[in-house]
């Protein structure tokens, strides 16, 4: 009796992995499809279905990191505006400026106050948001559903068919995908937190 409680149990547990595969499987190949240029042209190749957790694989978590590299751009850009500035008072600037000479020293100096304002504010914000993901990342462990591994061909806006690597993030109920990025995409965001983690413990 026991043998067969014990076959009867293995057996369902069988069928409820396969039969959550396939839901899984579903749901990754009709949120791909809507992303696709030419949706009638997509050729599933392989789905890898593994547990969630957050908060790395939140994509909330995802999008405080595109801010932050938003942000990095935007300091990287005002940081090159501060130099332009500066060469451009270092070139006008003399004993015996004329006022055309200082018409233009005195414009590079306000671009000057105005780039080093922005990157101010700029690294403020980054520095904000980089609080934020530290207290999401000292968050407990807890599982928010299943991400999907998906592999498939299809043809981009030229016509040409490409392969495609993406992660689809699907909730704890299996009914819906909550976001998606490509697995390249994916691994970025894992370095970004990797890094950060050991800025921290150090």
């Amino acid at each position: 009796m026991k043998k067969a409680l014990l076959l009867i149990g293995t057996v369902l547990t069988l069928f409820a992995c396969q039969s959550l595969e396939k839901k899984a499987e579903v749901i990754v190949q009709t949120s791909i499809k809507n992303n696709l240029y030419k949706p009638d042209t997509y050729q599933p190749i392989e789905t890898i279905l593994d547990s969630a957790f957050a908060p790395k694989d939140d994509i909330n978590l995802f999008a405080e990191i595109d801010k932050v590299v938003e942000l990095s751009s935007e300091m990287e850009k005002y940081e090159s505006e501060i130099k332009f500035a500066k060469r451009s008072m270092y070139l006008w600037k003399s004993p015996y400026m004329s006022e055309f000479d200082r018409q233009h020293y005195n414009e590079a100096k306000q671009n000057l106050e105005i780039a080093t304002a922005n990157a101010e504010r700029a690294k403020e914000k980054a520095t904000e948001q980089l609080a934020k993901i530290i207290n999401r990342l000292n968050e407990e462990k807890s599982f928010i559903g299943y991400k999907a591994y998906h592999r498939y061909r299809a043809d981009n806006n030229a016509g040409n068919t490409l392969i495609g690597d993406d992660v689809v993030f699907i909730d704890k109920e299996v009914e819906h995908a909550v976001g998606s990025c490509s697995i390249e995409r994916y691994k970025e965001y894992q370095t970004f937190i990797e890094t950060l983690e050991e800025k921290i413990s150090k």
